[in-house]
């Protein structure tokens, strides 16, 4: 094999292995996803109830990585500090629930009520 084929041969190898790489490489986005509790009604209910300060935080955090899904960060954040109650129950809270999490997590968390 003369010296122009065998740069040849390794520029085209070269190409097909980065084409390959970037065709097969992960999504890894972080997004915020946010959750506005209402105490009665949440996918977390009611394993997390009696749950306070962090061990609230940590309950909620169980309880979706129980669901398969990877959480990079959870924090409680009071959304409203006055809130319109719920008009069968009463239960709305105030609070929210904000996590970071992969791109390819959106549909399981949505499905649990999370918003982007």
């Amino acid at each position: 094999m003369t010296k122009p084929k065998k740069i040849k041969t390794y520029y085209a190898l070269l190409i097909a292995t980065l084409l390959f790489w970037g065709a097969c490489k992960e999504d890894v986005e972080l997004l915020t996803f946010s959750y506005s509790t209402t105490l009665c009604s949440d996918p977390w209910w009611p394993h997390c109830t009696e749950a306070t300060g962090s061990e609230f935080n940590d309950c909620i955090r169980t309880f979706i990585e129980s669901q398969g899904i990877e959480i990079e960060s959870l924090d409680r954040r009071l959304f409203d500090p006055n809130p319109i109650p719920c008009e069968a129950c009463g239960c709305m809270s105030g609070w929210g629930v904000v996590v970071k999490a992969k791109s390819i997590y959106s549909v399981e968390l949505e499905l649990l009520g999370f918003a982007k």
